[in-house]
């Protein structure tokens, strides 16, 4: 048994309460002062550092606009509810639905830039609504390059500050995006993937410097010293003939030129050289050919992946896919989903402590914290999945029907499924077949497998009501 061990179970001296140690970030002034760092690696140039205005440009590339599409999507599409503990008053839980739902939409969005910007920093602006209630009016959302928070001395959030203007925390709301050891400001989602994105930017501008290189088409004259006469019989200076030559083909234009040869070309004639080799002037091409095309494909393709993925999205959840089978591509979007599930955990539990108990308790009482609050509501694909394949064996099966009435909520599970109901399903009464159904006809379903399947769908219909009805 350890000595903490012995202590406790002997009833020996219990802890101090309270908080030792202090702020654990010192001499922090803002983002800046933390994410500067811009380390250099050979054949590329440093990343820019750390700033506001970097995530900004960072958010214009393509493949990280899509990144953070993909990551928030979930989250934005995320079914909220209020819920409420047992015996709390119906009227409490419709004032926070009418307080916080409809600031809802705006402030998700809002409060989701913290992912871009490390924290999201919000002005509380209170009102008096018509029942007496202190309820807000908005959250405003404030601007990272002007905000700065404000903190006591042992670290506890004590408002924001912009210019010469201060608020406390009972107008402010800050919610805070991987903080560190107490760090207001947080960390970007961004800074996963700067390093990445800054080597995509140089990439791409040898990309660009590659294309000019192999694109185009360079002309070559070889010129005999001396002079010639020009289109007019004058004498020029060969030079400045080859330069009006050059000229003419870079507009597309034709051009003529004498079919003279060099003066040592007699010698050589008799020699046995080819005459084509000898003439004095000689227009030939250089033409690039390069092969590095795929090469830097793949490097900005790798740095697209390495992006995506500082943005916690697995590559084959949006990204065009290179190899894998639909198996793998499902699995990493499941993990995206997964991720973004953890953030919305996140934000739930910053608006219900900060948003939601201030209304609570500013109107109630210190006793009704924690009272009513924000939830997720509706079931994930999966298990919705789970609920359609037990409903389909359900109909598939009507001797089940029993133990099924008995062990499950229909109407729930039916909700659940995302499957609508009907008026007569939804409320219970006698049951009259439809006018196209075997009883109705009075007709056999026999060797008719659709009539046989909805003739038992009707059958457990009116299980259904029998056994609500007793």
């Amino acid at each position: 048994m350890s000595e903490a061990q012995q202590v406790v179970a002997g009833g020996g001296a219990k802890p101090a309460v309270g908080e030792a140690t202090g702020k654990q970030v010192q001499g922090m002034g803002g983002i800046a002062g933390v994410y500067s760092t811009v380390p250099a690696f050979k054949g590329y140039d440093p990343a820019p550092p750390g700033t506001f205005e970097t995530y900004r440009r960072m958010r214009g590339n393509p493949t990280i606009a899509l990144a953070r599409a993909v990551a928030t999507m979930p989250i934005r599409m995320a079914e909220i509810g209020v819920e409420a503990k047992d015996g709390v008053p119906d009227d409490l839980t419709e004032f926070i639905q009418d307080a916080v739902l409809p600031l809802w939409p705006r402030l998700l969005r809002d409060m989701l830039l913290a992912l871009d910007f490390g924290f999201a920093g919000f002005e509380k602006v209170w009102e008096v609504n018509g029942d007496g209630k202190l309820v807000y009016r908005k959250l405003k959302p404030l601007l990272w390059d002007t905000t700065k928070i404000r903190e006591t001395d042992d670290g506890s959030f004590a408002g924001f500050e912009q210019g010469a203007v201060k608020i406390g925390p009972e107008k402010s709301f800050l919610f805070t995006y991987d903080a560190e050891v107490g760090l207001p400001y947080g960390r970007s989602r961004h800074e996963n993937a700067r390093q990445s994105w800054s080597q995509w930017e140089h990439a791409t501008a040898k990309e660009g410097q590659y294309v000019t290189k192999v694109s185009g088409v360079i002309p070559m004259i070889e010129y005999p010293e001396g002079k010639s006469r020009d289109d007019n019989g004058a004498e020029q200076d060969n030079f400045v003939l080859a330069k009006r030559v050059l000229d003419n083909l870079g507009r597309g234009s034709g051009v003529a030129m004498p079919n003279t040869l060099a003066q040592y070309a007699q010698d050589l004639i008799r020699s046995g050289v080819d005459i084509t080799k000898l003439r004095a002037w000689v227009i030939t091409f250089l033409e690039p050919r390069g092969q590095h095309g795929a090469e830097l494909t793949g490097i900005l393709r790798h740095k697209e992946s390495l992006m995506l993925r500082g943005w916690l999205v697995p590559e084959r959840a949006a990204s065009e896919g290179q190899m894998g089978t639909k198996a793998e591509s499902e699995s990493h979007g499941d993990l995206a989903v997964a991720v973004a599930g953890l953030t919305l955990d996140d934000i739930i539990a910053a608006v219900n402590q900060y948003v939601i108990d201030p209304l609570l308790i500013y109107n109630v009482g210190p006793d009704a914290k924690g009272s009513v609050y924000l939830s997720t509501s509706g079931t994930s694909p999966e298990q919705t999945a789970f609920v359609r394949t037990i409903i389909q064996g359900v109909l598939t099966q009507p001797g089940n029907v029993d133990l099924f009435l008995r062990l499950i909520d229909y109407d729930a599970l039916l909700d659940q499924a995302g499957l609508p109901k009907g008026s007569e399903v939804a409320e219970a009464g006698d049951f009259t077949p439809p006018a196209t159904s075997p009883e109705a006809q009075g007709g056999a379903s026999d060797g008719n497998p659709q009539m046989a399947l909805r003739r038992q769908a009707e059958q457990i219909i009116r299980s259904i009501h029998q056994h609500r009805g007793a």
